[in-house]
């Protein structure tokens, strides 16, 4: 069932919330079976607190590295398999609030997929190798895997993860659902194991629009946003990349096509909308990683203290906590991003406001020019290509994607799952201006119901 059938149903008394508390104990059994268990969930809750609220019995997963009270919060790691947390994270506190049950604690790739180079997405020493529902010996994207995973499962109707650079849109294209990634700053970020403050962002996992606008509800509602909630799709222009977010997945190219030619007779298409505003969306890698690594640096120490782990309070601190249990730690990939974080934390203050203004505020530039200088109102891209296969040897090889220009300047971007290549799911990435949130889900549903998409839990 849906969020919106479940919470409506418990309010009218069809049943209750240990009724639908106790389905979804039943239902988290199928994580583990199997001899390639999918692994979506790092922790179940035995003993959950039920509130009466909007959204009472509502079971809620969250990534593990969004502090739980009533469950242990690890981010993957085993330095923090001891170590419990006495507050909920801010939307945590909120949704229990309203009756939304931490019901489980959601797989993911170890400390948001930010440790060490050539990483396994989906993998973590405290939680093991999370799979794609679709395809066992599949990635399901990361960091976000195991809240991705759950949904497209059928373990839960919604999740909660977060996105640094692709941690919502890569998982939700992958396992063939929907995910959103609102506008930075709506949703709060307190209490959640921090890469970056300037691209950290929460993000919600669905398998319908209607059920992100749901929960979404709760933080922003549609006279905040920018523009109308309401998208009339006659009066929607939708904007088409010519440069570099083509070309890498042939087979998901073919797909984005024919949902485009699906959706030709309802939405204006502007094709090249980047060559009209004589704009490429292109990034920056090195200034990227090297915000990220500054900034997880100096970020570290608060969360770090907060957790209470004697002897862990920094990153130098962390590095080594790893290399004590290198075996079980440092066996499949290494820690390079920690290890480099160091050095690239002597920057000045201003050669990091350079940095940011180049990296963050250059990509707000590009996009807003391709907006306005075309006359769209969004851009539609391919997430990404298939699922790769789970390679512990050499890690992920991922061809491309889309996400990451709306991920670097705080935008909003919503995935539309668009269809399978050999019952792999493909998904394409749609994005606006900062502030569009309301505006930007209401034309995802729109074309997602006009091209007739359905998404079928898949309880493999």
């Amino acid at each position: 069932m849906s969020a919106v059938e479940l919470t409506a149903g418990v309010r009218s008394g069809i049943f209750s919330k240990e009724e639908v508390f106790e389905a979804f104990r039943v239902t988290a059994e199928i994580d583990k079976l199997g001899d390639l268990p999918l692994n979506s969930l790092i922790a179940v809750n035995d003993s959950p607190q039920l509130k009466e609220g909007p959204l009472a019995g509502l079971p809620m997963v969250y990534k593990d590295s969004i502090n739980t009270s009533e469950l242990p919060t690890t981010v993957g790691s085993l330095v923090f398999e001891d170590a419990p947390v006495a507050e909920d994270a801010d939307v945590v506190e909120a949704l229990r609030q309203l009756g939304a049950v931490t019901a489980g604690k959601a797989n993911l790739s170890e400390w948001a997929n930010f440790r060490g180079h050539s990483s396994i997405s989906g993998w973590s020493a405290a939680g093991g190798q999370c799979r794609n529902p679709h395809d066992r010996l599949r990635s399901p994207g990361g960091s976000s895997a195991g809240s991705a995973a759950a949904v497209a499962a059928g373990i839960v109707p919604v999740s909660i993860g977060s996105e640094t650079d692709g941690s919502v849109i890569c998982p939700a294209s992958v396992n063939g659902v929907f995910g959103f990634k609102p506008s930075r700053g709506v949703i709060s970020t307190r209490g959640m194991a921090p890469i970056s403050p300037s691209q950290d962002t929460v993000g919600i996992f669905a398998r319908s629009v209607q059920d992100i606008e749901l929960i979404y509800s709760y933080f922003s509602t549609p006279e905040k946003s920018l523009d109308s909630a309401s998208a009339d799709m006659g009066s929607t222009s939708i904007g088409l990349l010519a440069s570099g977010y083509s070309g890498y997945s042939v087979k998901g190219d073919a797909l984005l096509s024919r949902f485009i030619d699906a959706l030709s007779g309802h939405l204006r298409f502007v094709d090249g909308a980047d060559r009209k505003a004589e704009t490429v969306l292109d990034i920056n890698g090195e200034d990227e990683v090297n915000l990220l690594r500054y900034e997880m640096y100096h970020s570290l120490p608060e969360y770090l203290m907060g957790r209470g782990v004697s002897g862990l309070s920094s990153m130098e601190d962390l590095i080594e906590a790893n290399i004590t249990r290198a075996n079980e730690e440092l066996s499949l990939f290494g820690q390079e991003h920690f290890e480099e974080s160091i050095s690239i934390s002597k920057m000045s203050e201003e050669e990091l406001a350079a940095l940011r203004e180049r990296h963050i505020g250059g990509m707000r530039r590009k996009i807003d020019a391709v907006l306005e200088k075309s006359g769209v109102n969004f851009i539609l891209t391919l997430s990404m290509g298939p699922s790769w296969l789970i390679d512990s040897v050499n890690g992920d090889v991922i061809a491309g994607s889309g996400y990451s220009p709306a991920a670097i300047a705080g935008y909003p971007s919503v995935n539309i799952p668009i269809g399978k290549v050999a019952g792999l799911p493909v998904g394409a990435v749609v994005y606006g201006p900062m502030g569009s949130d309301w505006r930007l889900l209401s034309i995802a549903k729109a074309m997602a119901e006009v091209s007739g998409l359905r998404i079928d839990a898949s309880l493999l």
